[in-house]
C-alpha cells in the first residue's frame, strides 16, 4: 500500500532580488504602510520623491545594505530546528481537514526568509515568505497559515476546474474566500490540538455585516454544519457569490 505523501517544508535566505520587487509592489499598494512602520528610515529616505524610478533606487539601496547585516541565514537554520518535529503533524492535520492527500507537486515546499513584514505565498513555485524578525511562534503561525493556503487550493481544483488560477490571486472573489476560511478552518481541534492559537485573518471580515452577522460568523457556521469539506467549499463559495461586494469591495 503507498504510503501519503508528507511534504517536507524547506527554510532557507531569500536573496534581495528574489524579494525586493515583492516589496516594491506592496509599496505601491494599500500594504505600504505596514513596510514604512517597520522600516520608519526608509520611510524618511523616500520623504516626498515623486519619481518612482529614483522610489526604487532609494528602496534597493535601503534593503542591500540591511541586506548584508541581517543574520537571514541563521534564521532559517533556527527556523527549521524548530519546525522539524511539527512538520509530520501538521502536513497531516491539513491533508485531513481538507480531505485529500498532498500532491506529488507539493512533495517539497520552500519558506523564503526575508526582509519583508509582509508573507505572501507563491502557488506555482511552491513557497512562500517568512520574516527574519519573527520568533518561532509567530513564524508558526503564519507556516500553517500558508501551507493551508497550498493545499485548500488543490482541493479547489479537484471541485472547481473550470476557475481561472488567475482568480486565486487578490483582489478576486476566489482569493478573498480562500482568506475568509482561514479561520474557521484552522480553529479546528485537529489544529488546536498542536499549539492554541488564534488564526489571523482581514479586519474587515470581521467589520462587514451580512444580515446582522460578520462574514466570519456566517462562514464559521457553514463550516459547523458542513457534511464534507467539498460540501463546505460548495455552500462557501455560493455565499461568497451571494455577498460578492461585502467581500472584495469594488471589485
Amino acid at each position: 500500500m503507498k504510503r501519503k505523501l508528507i511534504p517536507r517544508l524547506e527554510f532557507r535566505a531569500a536573496s534581495i532580488d528574489e524579494y525586493i520587487p515583492v516589496i516594491n509592489g506592496f509599496l505601491n499598494s494599500d500594504w505600504r504602510g505596514a513596510i514604512l512602520s517597520t522600516y520608519p528610515v526608509l520611510k524618511r529616505r523616500l520623504g516626498r520623491i515623486r519619481s518612482q524610478a529614483r522610489r526604487d533606487i532609494i528602496t534597493y539601496q535601503f534593503f542591500r545594505q540591511l541586506q548584508e547585516k541581517s543574520p537571514l541565514k541563521q534564521k532559517a537554520e533556527m527556523f527549521q530546528a524548530y519546525w522539524k518535529p511539527l512538520n509530520r503533524p501538521v502536513m497531516r492535520a491539513l491533508s485531513e481537514a481538507v480531505e485529500m492527500p498532498w500532491p506529488e507537486a507539493l512533495a517539497k515546499i520552500t519558506a523564503r526568509v526575508t526582509l519583508n513584514p509582509i508573507c505572501p505565498r507563491y502557488l506555482k513555485l511552491a513557497a512562500f515568505d517568512v520574516f527574519v524578525r519573527d520568533w518561532n511562534e509567530a513564524m508558526r503561525d503564519v507556516v500553517l497559515h500558508e501551507l493551508l493556503h497550498f493545499i485548500y487550493f488543490e482541493k479547489w481544483k479537484s471541485i472547481f476546474p473550470r476557475v481561472s488560477e488567475d482568480e486565486f490571486e487578490s483582489p478576486h472573489l476566489v482569493w478573498a474566500l480562500s482568506e475568509l476560511v482561514v479561520r474557521p478552518i484552522l480553529s479546528d481541534s485537529r489544529f488546536q490540538a498542536l499549539w492554541q492559537a488564534t488564526p489571523v485573518t482581514y479586519d474587515r471580515f470581521f467589520k462587514s455585516k451580512v444580515c446582522g452577522r460578520s462574514l466570519l460568523e456566517h462562514i464559521q457556521q457553514i463550516y459547523d454544519e458542513r457534511d464534507s469539506f467539498e460540501d463546505f467549499l460548495k455552500k462557501a463559495f455560493r455565499f461568497a457569490k451571494r455577498h460578492r461586494r461585502s467581500l472584495c469591495g469594488n471589485e
